[in-house]
């Protein structure tokens, strides 16, 4: 299929993706300085090329939101429903969108954690930004979402990456830090990290991956306290929410931490 406004084809693709079912659709250009080196052969473990098809100039991120009443257990093992349904909906979403895009005649590789990692191209895309717990907040669902992506060679317009104002928040938020059992969680500005299960080179929040994972293996179940306490874990369907996040994202930021106090409280399993 020709495409002669690549424009008006990102705004088709957008519609597509949430007639089947992703809660946020954004495009962005390749960039390979986010893609893993090799991959795993499963068949024996050992290194494989993680090559792309030639040709291939865009990734479409999709974010597909986790259920707020699953969330607010975390860290449960029911909570884990959240993320595992969540990656259930987005292997169906991400591998229809991309069969969409070969029936017009280009290549398109459906991905979700592998092949390259999804948060930069999330960032990149303008559908959030980075914070304190390591996790991108969006306007629509705060920290509440999970990512996949497209890699595809359909000619396509690029949304831009956009600064909200997370960053000046969770410069004075340390509320995911503080909540984490085993102090996991930076405080203090973002920086270069050193550590080996870190990716180097990029000043950021960074947790201490070692100490996060083995907490979780330690509880035999997921953990996401962070998600769970973050300020922005909100829904912003509520106007007083939508009335939050406009302070959180501005000068007055102080102002909404100081109204923050009642977010993030967990919810027993049972209870749900």
């Amino acid at each position: 299929m020709e495409i002669d406004d690549p424009q008006r084809m990102s705004t088709e693709i957008k519609r597509i993706a949430e007639f089947f079912g992703a809660d946020l659709c954004a495009v962005t250009e390749i960039d390979d300085r986010w893609h893993y080196e090799t991959r795993v052969d499963t068949r024996d473990m050992s290194e494989a090329p993680n090559h792309l098809p030639s040709g291939i100039t865009h990734v479409i991120v999709l974010g597909h939101e986790m259920g707020a009443e699953l969330v607010a257990t975390y860290p449960s093992a029911l909570a884990g429903a959240a993320t595992g349904r969540e990656y259930s909906h987005e292997a169906a979403i991400v591998m229809q969108v991309a069969a969409y895009i070969r029936n017009l005649g280009y290549e398109a590789i459906a991905s979700m954690n592998d092949t390259a990692l999804v948060i930069p191209y999330a960032l990149k895309a303008g559908l959030g930004e980075y914070a304190r717990n390591q996790i991108v907040i969006t306007p629509e669902f705060g920290p509440r979402l999970r990512f996949s992506k497209i890699f595809t060679s359909l000619p396509l317009y690029s949304d831009q990456p956009k600064k909200l104002g997370v960053a000046e928040f969770c410069n004075i938020c340390t509320k995911c830090a503080d909540a984490c059992p085993v102090k996991a969680l930076p405080f203090g500005p973002p920086n270069v990290s050193t550590q080996s299960s870190s990716i180097k080179g990029v000043r950021k929040w960074t947790s201490d991956a070692e100490k996060c994972f083995g907490f979780w293996a330690k509880m035999a179940s997921d953990c996401a306290i962070c998600m769970r306490v973050c300020p922005f874990n909100r829904d912003f369907s509520k106007w007083r929410h939508k009335l939050w996040l406009k302070f959180a994202l501005s000068p007055c930021c102080r102002f909404a931490l100081a109204l923050d106090r009642h977010i993030g409280a967990r919810v027993k399993p049972s209870t749900w």
